[in-house]
C-alpha cells in the first residue's frame, strides 16, 4: 500500500506536462483535419445549445414548471447533439468533445443561464 502511495506522489509533478501534451495532441488532431481548436468548437456547440434553450423558454414564457425545465434541457441537449452528430470529427477530437458535452449536459441547470433573478 505504501509503495502505491509513493508511486502516486512521485507521479504528481508529471501531471501538468501530461495534460499539456494531451491538449497539444487533441488540438493538432482537430487542426490537421481542418477544424478549429477543440475549445472553440466546444464554445460554438455550447452557444448553439444556450440559444436554442433561450428561444424555447421565450416561446414558453419562462421556466416555471418542471415539465418546462425538462423540455428545456432536452432542447439544449438535442441542439448540441444534432450539430455534434451531423459532423464527422477526428477520433481524438470526437472523444474529447463527447466527454465535455456529457459533462456540460450533466451540470446544466435548465432556465438558469441568462436569468436575471438570483
Amino acid at each position: 500500500m505504501r509503495a502505491r502511495f509513493d508511486a502516486t506522489l512521485a507521479a504528481l509533478p508529471r501531471i501538468p506536462a501530461e495534460v499539456g501534451a494531451a491538449v497539444t495532441r487533441t488540438r493538432q488532431d482537430a487542426l490537421s483535419a481542418g477544424y478549429a481548436p477543440v475549445f472553440v468548437i466546444l464554445l460554438c456547440l455550447l452557444a448553439a445549445g444556450v440559444i436554442a434553450e433561450r428561444l424555447y423558454l421565450r416561446a414558453r414564457a419562462g421556466a416555471g414548471s418542471l415539465t418546462t425545465k425538462l423540455l428545456s434541457l432536452a432542447v439544449f441537449t438535442f441542439s448540441m447533439g444534432l450539430i455534434f452528430f451531423a459532423l464527422r470529427w477526428p477520433p481524438l477530437t470526437e472523444a474529447t468533445l463527447m466527454l465535455a458535452l456529457a459533462g456540460i449536459i450533466a451540470l446544466h441547470q435548465p432556465g438558469r443561464l441568462g436569468s436575471r433573478t438570483s
